[in-house]
């Protein structure tokens, strides 16, 4: 991206990731490559999960058929993860499909981020009072169950819970 002034700022990077297949693998090879904005801005809150670092961190899903074992991927980070708060973004990720039947094809995904408004004015102080009818409850019924990956971090928050008290 070119800023309105025609010249490029430090501001930009541009990230790369490859995804190689290890030999026997059923998946095939992916690269991602992004080019992103970035500016610094605090956006860390007192009340921050304990779980949210500064580390980089992978999630990834696979699907396979009953019987079948799936690819378990492995990571490796190489370079600076991108810090900051990312105000625009383009990327691009590609790859090779494998259908049950084993034929191929190829895939290609983008997707843009633009913030459109930012701003540092100060929050009305009353959005955070406690409604009038606010009541304490023992435990939050959750219906319909939530999606896994909250699951899985409501579980690690209440290990995280359990091992600082220990």
């Amino acid at each position: 991206m070119i800023p309105a002034n025609g010249k490029r700022s430090s501001a930009t990077r541009l990230a790369t990731r490859r995804v190689i297949p290890l030999a026997g693998a059923k998946r095939g090879a992916d690269t991602t490559v992004t080019d992103g904005w970035y500016i610094d801005l605090n956006t860390h809150i007192s009340c921050e999960p304990s779980w949210r670092s500064a580390r980089s961190g992978h999630a990834f899903l696979t699907v396979h058929r009953q019987g079948e074992e799936g690819d378990v991927p492995t990571f490796k980070d190489v370079g600076e993860p991108e810090r900051g708060f990312i105000v625009a973004s383009k990327g691009t990720s590609s790859g090779t499909i494998t259908s049950p039947d084993g034929s191929t094809r190829q895939h290609v995904s983008t997707w843009e981020i633009k913030v459109t408004e930012l701003s540092t004015a100060a929050i009305d102080p009353a959005l955070f009072e406690i409604p009038s009818g606010f009541k304490l409850v023992e435990r939050i019924r959750q219906e319909p169950v939530p999606p896994l990956v909250i699951r899985l971090m409501q579980v690690y928050e209440w290990l995280a819970r359990c091992r600082s008290r220990a």
